[in-house]
């Protein structure tokens, strides 16, 4: 019966199953601490990002107080494109240009 309803549920809905359920309700069971430790990673990592420009003027951007994404501005002859390539396969750097 339970093998039906997966069937159906599968085919009827776009969702999850049941196991993706479960853990999504064990998450939300934990919810403080989850956004604590989110919040704590995006804070080091700001720090990081702060720090770094300090010591890289040929590079600027507005960090967010709200969010994780912020536009970097570069001052030197090199397109977007060819510098976010160069930062992924140098640094591991996923970089939108």
């Amino acid at each position: 019966m339970i093998h039906q309803i997966n069937i159906r549920r599968d085919y009827s809905m776009i969702s999850t199953g049941p196991l993706v359920d479960k853990l999504g309700w064990i998450a939300l069971k934990h919810k403080d601490e989850l956004i604590l430790r989110a919040k704590n990673i995006i804070s080091t990592n700001k720090n990081i990002v702060h720090e770094w420009l300090k010591d890289n003027p040929s590079f600027e951007c507005v960090l967010p107080s709200g969010g994780t994404v912020c536009f970097l501005k570069y001052y030197f002859d090199l397109k977007s494109e060819t510098f976010a390539k160069l930062l992924l396969a140098e640094k591991g750097v996923f970089f939108v240009p």
